[in-house]
Formats: structure tokens, sequence, C-alpha cells
């Protein structure tokens, strides 16, 4: 059978997916994640993910961007944001301002077939759609609610609560995310330290917080 082709940004559980429907093809309940990401666990062989399919099958994402980013650096340990952040601040403006350009929507969010959202706002929905999308390519599998449940359970535990970095002024993480907001030449050319940073977040918060709420959930 030629192998499922899933688009995924960085951060959506790509990993998981792949080490979800090894479990699936299997019926296999016994394994147990305890790192930071799936990365290292077993993966289907007839499924492969990756971030720039140009042609593939299933994308799978959220519109509540906020998550991916968190998920992205955090999860990734290649990628965590360090203290001194601000050192290489240019690059992190990219990152930030990457998630919420149009050019993420339209790669990203655009036609979504599996949201990872729906996990935590209905985890019944999201499994019904994921069987479907398997039966649809033809992939075979035991439908087992109870183990997709179980491996839901395992990659939210691995995910960061939004809701505890946003509007945290003092986080190294919401204060990058801010950036995004911001006007790069001011942040690259006027600011010096991050305490500047902070002082030009402080007088948008409340803005930046709504905006990020509706890209958000846990």
């Amino acid at each position: 059978m030629k192998k499922i082709q899933v688009k995924f940004p960085g951060g959506a559980g790509g990993n998981w997916l792949r080490h979800l429907c090894y479990c699936l093809e299997n019926n296999n309940i016994d394994t147990t994640n305890t790192d930071l990401n799936f990365h290292n666990q077993i993966q289907s062989d007839k499924i492969n993910c990756d971030h720039f399919l140009e042609n593939y099958d299933i994308l799978l994402s959220t519109t509540c961007k906020f998550n991916l980013f968190l998920n992205a650096l955090i999860k990734n340990k290649i990628y965590n944001i360090p203290d001194n952040w601000f050192e290489n601040a240019a690059h992190y403006v990219n990152q930030s301002r990457y998630h919420m350009s149009d050019d993420w929507k339209k790669v990203y969010e655009t036609n979504i077939d599996l949201d990872i959202s729906l996990m935590v706002k209905d985890s019944k929905k999201f499994t019904y759609t994921l069987f479907e999308l398997l039966k649809k390519f033809d992939f075979k599998f035991y439908p087992n609610e109870s183990l997709v449940d179980i491996k839901i359970k395992e990659f939210m535990k691995t995910c960061p609560n939004p809701y505890d970095f946003i509007g945290n002024v003092n986080n190294k993480y919401w204060q990058v995310w801010c950036l995004g907001f911001m006007n790069v030449e001011e942040v690259l050319i006027k600011y010096y330290n991050v305490q500047q940073v902070i002082d030009k977040i402080k007088e948008n918060n409340d803005y930046y917080s709504k905006i990020t709420m509706e890209w958000s959930f846990a």
C-alpha cells in the first residue's frame, strides 16, 4: 500500500500520530511515553509525516497557533528558547511572526483534515475523524477508541498549557511570542535589552492576551 502522506506544522504531533497508528495497527496498548515528544517511540511505517509536503493526503493541524508555537519550542528541545534570547532577537522575531503570517494560515490552517484541538474539545469527534481518514486510505487497524483516549492523554501531558503563559510579561516564551505583534524595525534597531521589550509589551499586553486566547486551547 502507498504510504499515507501527512502534513503537519511543528508541535501538531506528527510523530505522535505515527506512533498512535502503529498502536492501532497492532492493537497495542502496552507502550508508554515518558519523554517530552514522541520522536523515539515506535511508529507506523505506512505513514509519512513531514512539515513541508506539497502533495499530501491529510493535514494535521489547528488554528490554535499559540499552542503550536509553544509545543514546537518547548517539546523540541533543540529549539528551546534560551534565557539570553535577545542576543539572537532577529531569529525569534521570525519565529513568532511566521506563526501569525498569512503564509502560515495558508499552509497550515486551510482545509484542516484532523484538528488537534478536538483532542480536548471533542475527543470522540477527533477519534471518529481519524478512523474515517484511515479507512479512506485503506489503512488496516483495530478501531480501539479506548486506545486513542489513552494516547490522547499521553500527548496532552507533554504539551504546555498556553494559559500558563498568556499575559505573563516576565516569561521568555510570552516575550518572544509578542514580538510577532510588534514593529520589527523598532525591536531590532531601537531596542538593546529584554527590559525594553517587556516595557513595550506592557503597553498592549491586554490586547495581545485577548488575541492569543482566541488562538489557544487547553
